[in-house]
């Protein structure tokens, strides 16, 4: 589609009129607790004393919630606004891959997400990651998961899983395939749920995204177990995957 790429040209979040200082503070925000939830499935001991790079990094969230544990914090963002925002948080912060490759960035995990989705050549980007690699280097990539549940639930969820802008949907094979062209080998597929239990009770009764609402009757252990649930089953929001360039690997959920 016309202007739909990789960032959209550095204009996305511009085109949905969120230019403010709040605008951006909101976006971080939103994206810390996210963050936090990738980090989980991530895992802290992966990151420990390593070079990560954040591909898509927007305001530079994630980045920000592993730099007391990281060795150097890297993020690729078009957007200018939110990569003068990363960039003020004190994150090496390029425009893209070849300006990262010109400087001559090496690291050892590069993680993205929500974001593969939008590539207008998902192969060809994943590709060109393989000279920021080190030798041991390691891939982290998370995106929504085509057998989200809610999809089956809320017949108007529809319209909102199905942004105009995602222009590639995956479930387990498919991204394992798409790593598999890519020439990557794939270590570990699993799921993320990012929702809480009254998110999809709100979504049945409204029909409408809920953001985060709580009840008093539900508490953090039944989100939990809900969440973990879902995520057992294959079923969740989003699904990721942690792939290598080694040639010797094997392939495990």
């Amino acid at each position: 589609p016309q202007g739909v790429d990789n960032d959209y040209a550095g204009t996305y979040w511009q085109k949905k009129g969120l230019l403010s200082e709040a605008d951006l503070e909101r976006i971080h925000a939103k994206a810390l607790c996210e963050g936090g939830l990738w980090l989980e499935k991530v895992g802290v001991d992966s990151l420990a004393n390593r070079s990560v790079l954040d591909f898509g990094c927007g305001s530079g969230a994630f980045l920000d919630i592993v730099k007391g544990m990281a060795s150097e914090t890297i993020g690729i963002e078009r957007d200018p606004v939110l990569s003068s925002f990363a960039s003020s948080r004190g994150h090496q912060i390029y425009a893209s891959v070849d300006d990262a490759l010109e400087k001559g960035v090496k690291t050892d995990f590069i993680v993205s997400f929500d974001v593969v989705e939008h590539l207008v050549d998902p192969i060809g980007t994943l590709r060109s990651f393989a000279p920021l690699m080190a030798a041991e280097g390691a891939l982290f990539i998370g995106v929504p998961n085509q057998r989200d549940v809610i999809k089956d639930l809320v017949p108007d969820y529809l319209p909102h899983f199905y942004h105009v802008e995602h222009l590639w949907y995956f479930d387990e094979n498919s991204l394992r395939y798409l790593f598999e062209k890519s020439d990557y080998c794939t270590e570990r597929v699993g799921f993320l749920h990012k929702y809480n239990f009254m998110n999809i009770v709100e979504w049945a009764r409204t029909g409408k995204a809920p953001g985060t609402p709580h009840s008093q009757f539900i508490d953090r252990d039944l989100d939990q177990r809900f969440c973990g649930w879902l995520e057992d089953r294959g079923v969740a929001s989003h699904l990721f995957a942690k792939v290598s360039l080694n040639s010797v690997g094997s392939t495990k959920t």
